[in-house]
């Protein structure tokens, strides 16, 4: 009868370090989503504008191949 109540009693340890560890998963991945929006937004608001009919600038090295 005591093995029972042993096997029951780690059970419950395993099931609440599980529990614990799901919740630190949680938290984690809901501070790599907020860590990815404000990224995101501060990109946006410090994009350069594009306006249509604008050159677009590529620059490339002088000292590059000219391949055409």
């Amino acid at each position: 009868m005591a093995g029972g109540i042993r096997a029951a009693w780690l059970a419950a340890i395993q099931g609440e370090r599980m529990k614990r560890l799901g919740t630190i998963l949680l938290y984690v991945v809901g501070a790599l989503a907020c860590a990815y929006l404000a990224l995101f937004a501060y990109r946006m608001l410090t994009a350069p504008r594009l306006e249509p009919g604008d050159p677009i600038k590529i620059f490339r090295n002088p000292d590059a191949p000219k391949y055409s």
